[in-house]
């Protein structure tokens, strides 16, 4: 039905848009384990942790996606009260994708950490670092503010809620 010029024009004409992607920021850690036995004194199975993997999650892995197909990509989230992973965030983006985001109070920058079984690859346990409280009503404004500074600028505006408590009822 189209051809392949029409394609590709498509394509050229989506790097011109600027994207404007509003969640949470999310560090998700994939630690491959192997399986030791059952523990001599408890009744629990051991594992052998091997070295794990660190990815950019939640809105960090859709803006990763998003640059291959938009010059400007722009996210709009919240990190940690100590603004945890802030370098590792800066140095795992791809080119033309910026950040803006608050510090939330009382709450680390999230960061999902999955140990895997490494013979059959799957899940075992997750271990959550979070605070799925929301925002409270300072880092809300704050919040609202970024949102109109860069709202204006976008010609797509996509949000991604995984429920960690950036979208409030105010900001929806």
């Amino acid at each position: 039905k189209y051809t392949l010029d029409a394609v590709l024009e498509y394509f050229d004409k989506m790097m011109a848009k600027n994207i404007l992607l509003v969640g949470e920021t999310i560090i998700d850690e994939y630690i491959p384990c192997e399986a030791l036995g059952k523990a001599g004194k408890d009744p629990i199975m051991t594992l052998q942790k091997l070295k794990g993997e660190k990815y950019p999650g939640g809105v960090l892995a859709i803006a990763n996606h998003l640059a291959e197909f938009s010059n400007s990509v722009n996210i709009v989230s919240y990190l940690g009260e100590d603004r945890q992973y802030e370098d590792y965030i800066s140095n795992n983006l791809k080119q033309g994708i910026t950040v803006d985001a608050i510090s939330k109070s009382n709450s680390p920058t999230v960061q999902k950490r999955r140990y895997l079984d490494i013979e059959k690859k799957n899940k075992i346990i997750g271990v959550y670092d979070l605070n799925d409280t929301n925002i409270n009503e300072e880092e809300e404004n704050d919040l609202l503010g970024l949102l109109a500074e860069n709202i204006g600028q976008a010609d797509v505006v996509i949000v991604a809620d995984y429920g960690h408590g950036l979208l409030t009822n105010k900001v929806i």
